[in-house]
């Protein structure tokens, strides 16, 4: 990162790499980088390579700390979301907002067919060890219990699954996000709202507004559709423009 304001840009901090810091794998294909007030954080939205040619959108934010030289991620994967786009508030160095999209197969889903296939098995195990230890009051009884263990876990794991299911379909198709960026903690989500009807994209933000791009209007008088600017105040400055403070 370079400050321009000068006759000659100036780095700031140390050159940092886009990497698993536990692993030392590449993180993904840098897709956007937004820089915030002060200089010392990038927000960084990825891919991750699919392929020799094809990419997927990762469903985590990034978030590169110059003054630590380190990466920290909020992972929108559990919802089922990933973002498509990001601004940092122009005086608070901390605030982030981020624009997400509902993905199409929730990335869970491979897992708890994967879970489903292990509590499957592991039945077909239980029951084969039945059998073999046929013989054995003892052995059965314990057995049998073991059996009701597993069929209570499978039944309590399907029901996870069809409320976390039933949670993503009535999610809406596009969600606005506002993170904090913390040195001790990390990411930290402050809020999450849909986008309302009417409206067409995130914009930015500054305390205590987020500003959006509405869907184009045709103009009444020149009959030409064209987008406006639309302000919506932050959850917890709600009601504030209706304030008369003298």
């Amino acid at each position: 990162m370079f400050d321009v304001s000068r006759r000659e840009p100036r780095q700031l901090g140390s050159a940092g790499k886009f990497i698993d810091s536990l692993t030392g794998e590449s993180i993904g294909v840098v897709r956007s980088v937004r820089c915030n007030s002060d200089g010392t954080c990038m927000s960084i939205l990825a891919d991750r390579k699919a392929g020799a040619y094809l990419r997927a959108p990762d469903e985590r934010i990034h978030v590169y700390n110059l003054d630590l030289a380190a990466i920290s991620s909020y992972n929108f994967g559990p919802s089922a979301r990933y973002p498509v786009a990001h601004a940092w508030d122009p005086e608070e160095s901390r605030l982030l907002v981020c624009e997400t999209y509902k993905l199409l197969k929730p990335t869970t889903k491979k897992k708890n067919e994967e879970s489903n296939n292990n509590n499957n098995n592991n039945n077909n195990n239980s029951s084969n060890n039945n059998k073999e230890q046929a013989s054995s009051k003892d052995a059965s009884e314990k057995t049998e219990e073991g059996e009701q263990t597993v069929e209570k876990e499978r039944i309590q794991s399907i029901q996870r699954q069809k409320s976390q299911m039933l949670d993503i379909e009535q999610q809406s198709e596009i969600e606005v996000t506002t993170i904090f960026a913390t040195a001790e903690h990390g990411l930290l989500k402050q809020d999450s709202r849909p986008l309302e009807i009417g409206l067409n994209s995130l914009l930015g933000l500054h305390v205590p507004n987020l500003y959006f791009v509405s869907q184009p209007t045709k103009n009444s008088e020149t009959s030409i559709a064209v987008p406006r600017l639309v302000r919506k105040a932050l959850r917890d400055f709600a009601g504030l423009g209706e304030c008369s403070f003298f």
